[in-house]
């Protein structure tokens, strides 16, 4: 299954793309060991602040 497209994730939420994959995804990416700013972006579908939500929670 892909999931990365060339501009972002690529997959329906809620059907392929749930809060507890959101979740794991924040957790994998907040322990890269990279120190910094991370930027979530999203756009003005009704469901984009359920899939920052879900990554940002994992990042902490």
């Amino acid at each position: 299954m892909k999931i990365f497209g060339t501009a972002g994730v690529r997959l329906r939420f809620p059907d392929e793309l749930d809060p507890i994959l959101l979740y794991r995804v924040g957790l994998v990416l907040g322990n890269l060991g990279v120190s910094g700013t991370s930027h979530i972006v999203y756009d003005s579908r009704v469901t984009s602040h359920l899939v920052m939500y879900g990554l940002a929670l994992g990042m902490l």
